[in-house]
């Protein structure tokens, strides 16, 4: 296996996905609350589906975590918070 610093290819793709998440979470939650929009049902459906797919994204990174942390026998939990 190759050996990576910081994320692996696959990690860091599923890190930009929950920052982007993360982002239109807030947007759907602001847009929901507008004059625009208020009382329409997309937005607030929209943003329950997000954070359902963040949910499952941050489940699915912590899982990848600790089975990268068995396969490569390093503790990768302890290498994020010191560094």
């Amino acid at each position: 296996m190759a050996d990576h610093h910081g994320h692996n290819p696959l990690g860091q793709l599923a890190v930009y996905v929950m920052w982007l998440l993360i982002m239109l979470l807030g947007f759907t939650g602001w847009l929901s609350r507008t004059d625009l929009y208020w009382g329409e049902d997309w937005p607030v459906q929209m943003h329950e589906m997000l954070s359902g797919l963040l949910q499952v994204m941050v489940v699915l990174h912590l899982l990848a975590v600790l089975l990268m942390t068995r396969l490569q026998r390093k503790n990768l939990i302890k290498a994020m918070i010191k560094g």
